[in-house]
């Protein structure tokens, strides 16, 4: 195991983060450090979606703690994950993104 991979799992806040277009949790993160910089997300901006529990893109929820009644079989890898949230923003930036799926948690 590599060093910063296992400083990441043991000093590290896991962050739980759910597709609630599928209600579907899709990402484990070992650390909020890990998260922001795999994802360019600015920690100011990541905090304030843990913190209120809001959708980031309008899809995506970030979270300290599981959420019990989402799926776990939807599991992605990093890479995944990152081009998931590439395609996402910029669809998003472009204004061609809505919600034709989304569902109530």
């Amino acid at each position: 195991m590599e060093w910063r991979q296992y400083f990441r799992e043991l000093r590290g806040t896991p962050i739980y983060v759910y597709d609630i277009c599928n209600l579907t949790l899709i990402h484990i993160f070992d650390s909020k450090t890990y998260l922001y910089r795999s994802l360019h997300i600015d920690h100011r901006t990541l905090d304030k979606y843990i913190k209120n529990n809001k959708p980031f893109l309008s899809r995506f929820i970030f979270t300290l703690n599981p959420i019990i009644s989402m799926s776990v079989e939807g599991i992605i890898n990093i890479s995944d994950i990152k081009l998931l949230f590439e395609q996402i923003r910029k669809d998003f930036n472009n204004g061609e993104f809505q919600f034709k799926n989304r569902k109530k948690f």
